[in-house]
């Protein structure tokens, strides 16, 4: 999972490890049981796993999360419509590589506008694990006779944890951690380990129904507006 740094490396800006062997942000698989209803996407080295709304979530706990080669990379993953989470209608992972999972927005009151019911704007959530690639897109559907703004928020955050550590082994040695790098509408995380360097890349789109992503460390944000029974 290489990606060429838009900056050289010796200005990249060194940063605390997101977690440490005095604080650990691991869950203790002891205590964390797999819940059984959790998804799972796999190919080849690389696999996914999260709750049944397509989260990774709790962030940094021992069960989900999304790796590749032994290490894990995506830490915390989140939707939030409205600064809220969707709720779950179904999933289905018919493949072992493709998940499906129905959502809906939950009841909101929008501002200069009317409440927003529960069940009336379907979110569709499509993943997709392809070599060291992730996908997760997002389909909207309006089925209000209005308009319907929305505000999109996706949270993250990539720990670079070994699968050992992961499952609770602490080390006492761990690499450098660096400060993400951005570059236009992407995100590049990088850490250096012994003599093993690794990077992420957070790519975001836009469809003319929304407005060009607002990227930070740990979060992206659209806005869109929803024409009326459509998406």
């Amino acid at each position: 999972m290489n990606f060429q740094l838009p900056i050289p490396v010796n200005k990249l800006e060194e940063t605390p490890a997101p977690f440490s062997s005095e604080q650990p942000r691991l869950a203790d698989p002891q205590e964390t049981s797999r819940k059984v209803d959790d998804l799972t996407l796999i190919d080849g080295k690389t696999f996914l796993s999260t709750n049944v709304a397509g989260d990774i979530m709790p962030p940094g706990a021992a069960d989900v999360g999304f790796f590749c080669h032994d290490t894990r990379f995506l830490s915390h993953l989140e939707l939030r419509v409205n600064r809220r989470r969707a709720i779950v209608l179904s999933s289905s992972t018919e493949k072992t590589f493709a998940s499906q999972i129905e959502l809906t927005a939950a009841r909101a009151t929008l501002r200069e506008s009317f409440d927003l019911p529960e069940n009336t704007v379907h979110i569709r959530r499509q993943q997709l694990i392809s070599g060291e690639v992730f996908f997760d897109r997002f389909t909207f559907l309006n089925f209000n006779r209005n308009p319907v703004s929305l505000s999109v928020e996706l949270w993250f955050d990539v720990d670079f944890a070994d699968v050992f550590e992961v499952r609770g082994i602490k080390r006492n040695m761990k690499g450098q951690f660096y400060r993400p790098v951005q570059h236009g509408n992407c995100l590049i995380y990088r850490s250096a380990c012994v003599a093993r360097f690794r990077m992420w890349m957070h790519c975001l789109k836009s469809n003319k129904h929304c407005s060009s992503a607002c990227v930070y460390a740990r979060r992206a944000c659209w806005s869109s507006t929803l024409p009326a029974l459509g998406k």
